[in-house]
């Protein structure tokens, strides 16, 4: 039985292509998808995003916005954009 590799199905290319795209200059916030943010920098550590969303208690209010994002600050994701669509799609991970 022939092993699945990710380059046989174009994962590879599919998230180098996708950290390109998000790490262009110039790109606009409303373009970037904090799940391809997720899948290109923090999808190799954190494997399940749901068990991340379980931990940010009231992450959805203001106030646990800015904690997340102080943390990511400091946790491999500096890009303001970025970052940003990052910490909304977080959220909005803890209401499903």
């Amino acid at each position: 039985m022939p092993s699945i590799s990710p380059r046989r199905f174009g994962l590879i290319p599919m998230l180098t292509a996708a950290t390109v795209s998000l790490a262009a200059p110039g790109v606009a916030a409303e373009t970037v998808s904090g799940s391809a943010v997720w899948s290109a920098q923090c999808a190799k550590c954190h494997r399940d995003p749901a068990r991340i969303a379980a931990s940010l208690p009231a992450a959805s209010d203001d106030a646990g916005k800015a904690r997340l994002d102080a943390f990511l600050t400091k946790h491999h994701a500096t890009d303001p954009k970025l970052r940003a669509a990052l910490v909304e799609w977080l959220v909005s991970q803890t209401r499903q």
